[in-house]
Parts: structure tokens; C-alpha cells; sequence
């Protein structure tokens, strides 16, 4: 081998190192238990140099859902398409500001929630996602749901300001829902309000105000109520 050749073998070598830096699979699949049906399928390779998807990779994280988590699931698969493609809604998503999700404990709404915000990161990115918690308790429990789903390569956490970074830019921001006038504040283009029976009304109006701006979605996690500040959850 020449010199010049050595040098070009050595060249492609490291470009290949640095692409191999630049890229990473940033794909998530929801799929039903038998994993025979993909209900979400969004993301693929980011290139961190151009910030932008340039193929569909060939890992992701894949998510096994459960039959009480089908319904939701599959619609907010749909309104993600929608979204991303921008333009006229269909029907079912035009001017959809927020979706509930009730049910008893151990349905899986709390866990579909998160991963919905999961892939709304991944899928869109440079997008701002608010986890909203009624406790420091329950922030505390809702980011470590976080940790534990997300590969940890994916983001950097930042403990000042509770806030996950995405490979795409995307930012989770953990934030409180005691204080409702706080909510109003900074810009959101899809948040979680966790245990939303535990949250008042004013809260949840403070929160959908930012969506028309953005076009963006809420998703409220709740059980069904047994106290006077979550009835609201009943009449929405």
C-alpha cells in the first residue's frame, strides 16, 4: 500500500468515527403485547451535524403496550401523524387542545402518558414538553419513570432546572402544578398534567391557554376523583 494510500484508508477511518459520533438512533415504536401490530413508529438516525432525521435507523426503543392502553394509544399515534404534517386536522384532532385520560390505578394511563411525551420528543424535534406533577413527591416519581424508559444516551439531565435534553433538542421539563399562576409562564408545546385529579380546575385552564398558540397537546393522567378539587376531571 502507498502512502497516500494509507493516508486515504486513515481518512475514512475517521470520518467514519465521526460520523459514527454524529449519528445516533433516536426511533421509538409503540407496539401491541403479541408485538404484532406497530400502533407508533417515529424518529430514526439524528444527525447532531445538520439536526435532522436522515434515515430510519436500525434500533429503537421499542414499547409493549397492554389492551387497556390500545385506545389512547392509537389516538394519539394519530393525532402525532397529524400534527407533524401540519396543515388541516382531520376531525377527530382539529382544534384538539387536550385528552384525557381517567382510569383506576394500575391501568396504564400514567405510564402511556410518559411515553407519549417520550415520542413527541423524539418525533418533533426542538420542542418544549412540560411534566407536570401536583407534589415534589410525585415530580420526584415521574422522573424516575423518565430515567428509567429513556435510554440514557439519549438525553443529559439537568438537576438545576429539571430538565431532560434530547439528542434532538427537544427539552422535558419536570414542573409543579401547586402554584396554578406559574403555569401560564414560557412556552409549551405538549404537557402532561400526572395525577390530575389531585390538581385544580384553575391549573388545567392555566395550562390549555399556551396550546393555541402552539397547536400543541395536553394530556391529562387522572384517576377518577374522591375529593371536591378533582370533580372538575368528571365535567371535562
Amino acid at each position: 500500500m502507498t502512502r497516500i494510500q494509507t493516508a486515504s484508508a486513515e481518512r475514512i477511518a475517521e470520518e467514519r468515527g465521526n460520523r459514527e459520533q454524529r449519528d445516533i438512533d433516536l426511533r421509538v415504536q409503540w407496539v401491541d403485547w403479541t408485538q404484532r401490530e406497530t400502533i407508533l413508529d417515529v424518529g430514526g438516525v439524528w444527525d447532531r451535524k445538520y439536526e435532522a432525521f436522515v434515515g430510519d435507523g436500525e434500533n429503537a426503543m421499542v414499547v409493549p403496550l397492554v389492551p387497556s392502553q390500545y385506545a389512547a394509544a392509537r389516538w394519539f399515534a394519530g393525532w402525532l401523524e397529524a400534527y407533524i404534517k401540519g396543515g388541516q386536522r382531520p376531525p377527530a384532532y382539529d382544534r384538539k387542545w387536550s385528552t384525557f385520560w381517567v382510569g383506576g390505578r394500575r391501568s396504564g394511563k400514567s405510564l402511556l402518558a410518559v411515553e407519549a411525551l417520550e415520542a413527541f420528543a423524539v418525533a418533533v424535534p426542538h420542542r418544549i414538553i412540560w411534566a407536570i406533577s401536583p407534589t415534589e413527591d410525585a415530580t420526584k416519581e415521574l422522573q424516575f419513570v423518565l430515567e428509567e424508559s429513556l435510554p440514557e444516551h439519549w438525553y443529559h439531565w439537568n438537576e438545576g432546572n429539571l430538565t431532560f435534553t434530547l439528542a434532538n433538542y427537544s427539552k422535558i421539563i419536570m414542573r409543579s402544578g401547586y402554584k396554578p399562576s406559574a403555569l401560564k409562564l414560557g412556552r409549551v408545546d405538549l404537557w402532561l398534567l400526572n395525577e390530575g385529579q389531585e390538581v385544580s380546575r384553575r391549573a388545567y385552564t392555566k395550562l390549555r391557554a399556551p396550546l393555541a398558540d402552539t397547536g400543541g397537546l395536553g394530556i391529562v393522567a387522572a384517576n377518577p376523583p374522591d375529593s371536591p378539587v378533582g370533580q372538575w376531571i368528571l365535567d371535562s
